[in-house]
């Protein structure tokens, strides 16, 4: 896994362990199965989902979740849906 993370030369990585839910209602710990976020730079989303496909955690039932970047400014105008 390493030498592949060396691969995506990541400007952020961040396990995910220990942390905490927070909603309207409650805080609670997170206990969900999500292991980590990678932040890493492509030439297009094509190239990125190339580059998750080199991990070797693919193997031994590793999902990767692959999304482009947006701007601050441009998630703060994305429409919010309704939550019923």
């Amino acid at each position: 896994m390493g030498e592949w993370i060396a691969l995506l030369k990541p400007t952020l990585a961040m396990p995910i362990r220990g942390g905490t839910i927070v909603t309207a209602k409650n805080v609670e710990e997170y206990s969900g199965d999500i292991g980590g976020a990678i932040v890493y730079e492509a030439d297009s989303l094509d190239h990125a989902v190339a580059l998750a496909k080199k991990s070797p955690g693919l193997k031994h039932g590793f999902t990767h979740e692959v999304f482009p970047e947006i701007s601050l400014s441009q998630a703060a105008h994305e429409k919010v849906s309704d939550q019923a």
